[in-house]
């Protein structure tokens, strides 16, 4: 397996947590806002 299709795979890896993390965020302070009965920000 060449190095560069590991680097690049690697680098889509990382990418795919970033966007998970982000969204995982995003409800998180969504649901914080609505349980708290307050606007969601």
């Amino acid at each position: 397996m060449p190095t560069g299709d590991n680097e690049s795979f690697r680098r889509a890896i990382d990418l795919t947590k970033e966007k998970i993390h982000a969204v995982t965020r995003f409800f998180r302070n969504l649901f914080r806002g609505k349980s708290a009965g307050g606007p969601t920000a």
